[in-house]
């Protein structure tokens, strides 16, 4: 007797979390004024590497990780669940900018986002640090033959 598992992972792309903050977050992204053309939408996904030095953000910048994390939550069951959690880092560059605005949209759009305040310091601009769920259902499948 042999057992196959199979595992099948149900959850967003990176595209797909990016597209949606881009369209949520839109009117309220402030911009990377750049050398070498216009200027573009402050948003960027770190993965496709960091934001490019020569790059100068005005308003509010958000960056989301590449990756979720993951987290197991069960394990002795046929149906397991994996937690994926997305981190964006939005900072705020100048006063002029509402982060709190940003703030309320994501807890409408993930009401059970965690956050992470950091105010702004003589050295540090102001950064809000959500942490947005992604549920993924990993359903584990037995077979006999």
């Amino acid at each position: 007797m042999t057992q196959a598992r199979c595992q099948v992972e149900l959850g967003a792309t990176v595209r797909q979390v990016a597209d949606e903050l881009r369209a949520l977050f839109g009117p309220h992204l402030g911009l990377y004024h750049r050398a070498e053309g216009p200027p573009i939408q402050a948003f960027w996904t770190v993965g496709k590497g960091q934001v490019r030095p020569e790059y100068t953000a005005t308003g509010i910048e958000a960056v989301l990780t590449n990756a979720p994390e993951r987290e197991l939550l069960g394990r002795a069951t046929p149906v397991m669940a994996t937690m994926r959690t997305w981190t964006l880092t939005v900072t705020q560059f100048d006063t002029s900018s509402d982060l709190e605005a940003v703030r309320l949209l994501a807890f409408r759009a993930w009401p059970t986002a965690q956050q992470r305040h950091q105010p702004q310091t003589d050295d540090s601009y102001e950064r809000l640090i959500l942490e947005l769920p992604d549920p993924v259902f990993i359903a584990s499948l037995a077979a006999s033959g």
